[in-house]
């Protein structure tokens, strides 16, 4: 997936099953000069983002027709109870973006419709998101499991600019996440965790899609503003590192990974520093793209061999 091409020729990759590795194999030390070319035009590219608006719908999905929730067969308690748990946390993140996104829908000028119907489309994708997450924790008759209010959604909904909601939601939420339902979709159980995770996937990457190439071109053409933006990523990651602490995340985690405690956990716990190493390879190649110039090396000490 090449970055450096126009969104409309990204579109088509949705339809050959994109990845999150096709999303950063374009995002490299190589890419930091782009996006740098002066449009004619201040507005954004609408024809690409009418493009993305037809593949959201065209690849809209539902979570009673289209997973098979009766591939679902009883797991151990300490799994199925993780998978509670780690669904409860995406439940909480689904409804944190909703309530973004919902603000501020309604402060975007009608002269720029096209990216407001593309953003309606978002907001489909995430409420699909939140019931099929919903019902995945109980459908093995386990309750909505308790979870820790996340540093990172708190710190999310009190942004009050639209461009620092925008870019805070692609770098310090939606990049995360595409790693981590890239993970779980490699340990997942069953048929219908294997559907789901890769229909999240897809969901996710065409919004960043979207999201970080905005981000990106209004960047080049507004120096003065990127620092503020800068100063909300940094504070971001600071809420973020203390997501990671959180101990029921980090066990849960590992524990699916591992495929239960016992003996086995060290191992789904080295998968899960794993995973963080790469989520901060990936978000910092994405900084160096998008030219802004934050250090996450505070981030490196999250390795952590104990639950």
């Amino acid at each position: 997936m090449d970055l450096r091409k126009p969104r409309l020729d990204r579109v088509t990759l949705c339809k050959q099953g994109i990845t999150s590795d096709d999303l950063f194999k374009a995002i490299d030390q190589r890419g930091s000069d782009l996006g740098n070319k002066q449009r004619n035009d201040s507005q954004p590219e609408f024809k690409e983002i009418r493009q993305l608006t037809i593949e959201a719908r065209a690849r809209r999905w539902s979570p009673a027709r289209d997973i098979p929730w009766n591939s679902i067969r009883a797991l151990p308690p300490d799994i199925e109870s993780s998978i509670s748990q780690i669904c409860t946390t995406f439940l909480q993140f689904a409804n944190t973006d909703l309530a973004i996104l919902i603000k501020w829908l309604s402060k975007i000028d009608y002269a720029t419709q096209v990216e407001k119907s593309f953003l309606i489309t978002t907001v489909f994708d995430t409420a699909r998101r939140f019931a099929a997450f919903q019902h995945r924790a109980v459908v093995s008759g386990e309750d909505v499991a308790s979870t820790p209010t996340s540093h990172m959604c708190q710190y999310l909904l009190e942004i009050d600019s639209w461009l620092e909601a925008l870019t805070s939601l692609c770098l310090l939420r939606g990049l995360f996440e595409l790693t981590v339902f890239e993970y779980l979709s490699r340990h997942s159980y069953n048929v219908a965790e294997r559907i789901l995770y890769s229909n999240v996937i897809q969901d996710i990457a065409r919004f960043l899609s979207y999201g970080l190439v905005s981000v990106r071109d209004y960047n080049a053409k507004n120096a003065h503003t990127k620092r503020n933006v800068c100063s909300i990523i940094e504070k971001g990651l600071k809420e973020f590192r203390l997501d990671l602490r959180v101990s029921s995340f980090r066990e849960s985690l590992a524990t699916i990974f591992a495929g239960g405690r016992g003996s086995k956990k060290s191992n789904g716990l080295s998968i899960f520093n794993e995973m963080v190493q790469v989520h901060i390879e990936r978000l910092q190649k994405t900084l160096t793209w998008l030219d802004m110039r934050i250090s996450t090396t505070e981030l490196l000490d999250q390795t952590d061999n104990t639950l």
